[in-house]
């Protein structure tokens, strides 16, 4: 029916439409509708929404660099460089409604392992996404122009923060498995004798300087409100 009777530049419309009323839905329902539960039932989840977005930019720029008929014009190539300068990071955030660290912070809790088993079942039918497609071909660019020329200028791309894996629903921690606790044996006599004897203290005043280094990928998204609590 479509193809007989709706323009496909309308039917574009729809498609457009419907896309962003599934990514409404999803967005109302963060709390109740996890990544790795859309990945182990249809195979694919909101990050999968946000590449596919990418992917389409790519699509669309290239199609328009193919045009050979006329020249384009100046508007046409600022698209083109918007395009191309769409990344996955930033297309998350159409499909999330807000930044993806934020979004992880107020939603994001651990897989159970009942949810990770799925997940991993799953994996057959899971989306695939082409790594090389999903980076950036151009610097963001600026919303300013320069006052000389008018011509729109580029700014040097953001510190990379990129959500970019091999496995497409992210972030999915892995459930904690509680392992019951030991018992440690008394220290022999020998054992004993090999334990480390600390220095004596200096005989003069010295000032030290400690500094401590922890690495956490959820500290630098600044997801914790007072420091590294990993």
């Amino acid at each position: 029916y479509c193809p007989s009777h709706i323009p496909r530049h309308v039917m574009k419309e729809l498609e457009a439409g419907a896309f962003r009323k599934l990514c409404e839905h999803l967005r109302e329902r963060s709390d109740a509708v996890a990544n790795i539960d859309l990945m182990s039932i249809s195979g694919f989840c909101r990050n999968c929404l946000a590449k596919w977005l990418v992917v389409e930019a790519r699509r669309v720029s290239e199609e328009m660099n193919a045009s050979e008929e006329r020249e384009l014009s100046e508007e046409e190539r600022r698209v083109i460089v918007a395009l191309d300068a769409l990344g996955y990071d930033e297309a998350a955030e159409e499909v999330y409604g807000c930044g993806y660290p934020e979004w992880k912070k107020r939603y994001n809790k651990k897989a159970t392992e009942e949810q990770m088993a799925a997940y991993k079942a799953s994996t057959p039918i899971q989306a695939k996404h082409d790594k090389s497609l999903l980076q950036k071909r151009a610097s963001q660019p600026a919303t300013l122009t320069t006052p000389a020329s008018g011509a729109a200028t580029s700014l040097p791309p953001p510190p990379s923060k990129s959500l970019l894996s091999d496995v497409c629903c992210q972030n999915v921690d892995t459930p904690s498995t509680a392992t019951a606790p030991t018992s440690v044996a008394p220290p022999s006599s020998s054992d004993a004798a090999r334990r480390y004897t600390p220095p004596a203290p200096p005989s003069k005043t010295m000032h030290l300087l400690i500094g401590i280094v922890t690495v956490s990928d959820r500290a630098y998204a600044k997801e914790y409100e007072t420091g590294d609590l990993s």
